[in-house]
């Protein structure tokens, strides 16, 4: 795949940047500027059961631009071939910034927070319950999580 269409738009695919349960995600470019193109795919997850997932993306996409975390901007959808192109923002992942076992607590701690369907007490890995006192566990890996992540987003930025 040397080129790919979104809404009647040619991109360049430049490389394959990640394949997720979801999709996988391209580095392309239009008029000399960079994107992301993610490509929804229908594999099977063993572990997860997807609805309509270019909706479902969509739909996400709206409920994180209602909260203070800065998100790749969503320049277009293709929901037709389950495409959708995002500003290309470059530096490290958050996987390269910080250790990996901090990003997914961090990552799923966020998640907890904007989804309804989640709960603190059986979804966040830095919340525990003990003897009628509902705390934050693990409180010192987070905060350390968090500063290590800010320094190396104020170093980038």
């Amino acid at each position: 795949m040397d080129t790919i269409f979104v809404n009647n738009k040619e991109y360049k695919i430049i490389k394959l940047l990640g394949k997720g349960k979801g999709g996988y995600s391209y580095l392309a470019m239009l008029n000399n500027k960079l994107f992301v193109i993610k490509q929804i795919h229908h594999e099977p997850c063993s572990y997860y059961n997807f609805g309509n997932k270019i909706q479902s993306e969509y739909n996400d996409y709206q409920t994180l631009l209602n909260t203070n975390i800065r998100i790749p901007q969503m320049i277009d959808i293709d929901f037709d071939n389950e495409r959708i192109v995002k500003e290309y923002i470059e530096g490290k992942t958050i996987l390269e910034l910080i250790n990996k076992k901090e990003a997914i607590n961090i990552l799923i701690g966020i998640a907890v927070c904007i989804e309804p369907k989640l709960h603190c007490d059986t979804d966040c890995p830095f919340y525990k319950e003990e003897e009628d006192c509902k705390y934050i566990k693990n409180e010192f890996e987070l905060e350390e999580a968090v500063k290590t992540l800010r320094k190396e987003v104020e170093k980038d930025g």
